[in-house]
């Protein structure tokens, strides 16, 4: 079901939707509270085997929130179908198992409307729980983000900390459906290799810290950022800066990724998925950094059980 065009917003909302029926609610409430009221929401729903549906349903009577349906085809088709479908100058991409602070709108908006030489700001996170409690805070530093600071890894948590302008996003292109959990990586990098992107360190986004998250397939993210950045690389003209921020991307993601899945293996050597995620660090990335990476959580780890082992021969002397 959709509802006919209304007035042209000033902001587009696009929620892709997919198995998150006990947290869609929230993003979209936290979307009707704005302090900013010139927006529509647009939820797509991907295919999503709950009931998703009927959460978003008793919202409809809002004229601003558009409701769609589609096959499931992935998250970043669900992105691209909203976008199309989208009216405002500025698009904000939520995902539906997050949400926003009620003046995120109200201070990004502000921000594109007075520096036009920015085509996106980004803000920092609140994380939070599956109950919606508040876990911890990431900060970011003033400044902006570049090209080539990706290659230091992705510069943010979700796509949900950025407003975009329409018409930039229109420039750069789709959301590319074929990448699975890094395709908002790929897309920063297009982005940021023709457009300005302002980071600035004030909470724009709940993020919510939950055992569905994307993020947590550390194999995946690592040998899907890798290739994405590799092919990134390609951009770079002079040899040494390629190979040196092929290091720092090699290191980056080795850090983010690699401590988990060596914990993940010590933890739960027979666990196949264990071995997978693995066998595929270890295809990743050199073997100088993956020995280095194994050796440190092998000390770290024989410290902690000397330690332990005093302490407790200690007791009982």
């Amino acid at each position: 079901m959709d509802f006919a065009k209304m007035a042209k917003p000033l902001v587009s909302v696009i929620v892709p939707a997919y198995a998150h029926a006990q947290f869609i609610g929230d993003a979209i409430r936290s979307v009707v509270n704005q302090t900013f009221a010139d927006w529509e929401l647009i939820v797509v729903n991907d295919g999503s085997p709950d009931d998703t549906c009927d959460v978003v349903k008793p919202f409809l009577s809002d004229p601003r929130i558009q409701y769609y349906e589609q096959k499931n085809q992935g998250q970043s088709a669900a992105r691209n179908f909203g976008i199309s479908m989208a009216h405002g100058e500025f698009i904000h991409l939520l995902d539906d198992d997050d949400s926003l602070p009620s003046d995120t709108l109200e201070w990004q908006v502000d921000y594109l409307t007075k520096n036009r030489e920015f085509s996106a700001i980004v803000g920092s996170t609140n994380y939070i729980d599956e109950d919606g409690k508040y876990l911890a805070a990431s900060s970011i530093s003033d400044g902006t983000i570049s090209f080539h600071d990706l290659f230091s890894g992705n510069a943010f948590d979700s796509p949900g900390q950025a407003l975009f302008r329409h018409d930039s996003l229109k420039t750069v292109g789709r959301f590319n459906a074929s990448l699975r959990g890094v395709d908002d990586y790929d897309f920063m990098f297009r982005f940021t290799r023709v457009f300005k992107v302002k980071k600035v360190n004030r909470v724009c986004l709940n993020y919510r810290c939950h055992s569905g998250n994307a993020s947590r397939n550390k194999a995946l993210m690592l040998s899907g950022g890798l290739a994405v950045a590799y092919k990134h690389l390609e951009y770079i003209e002079d040899i040494q800066l390629r190979n040196t921020l092929r290091a720092n991307v090699i290191k980056t993601l080795s850090h983010y990724a690699g401590r988990d899945i060596i914990k993940e293996y010590i933890a739960n050597p027979l666990s196949l998925n264990s071995i997978k995620a693995l066998l595929i660090y270890l295809r990743s990335v050199p073997f100088v950094t993956s020995a280095k990476e194994i050796l440190k959580l092998a000390f770290y780890s024989l410290r902690a059980n000397v330690l332990s082992f005093v302490r407790k021969t200690h007791l009982k002397i």
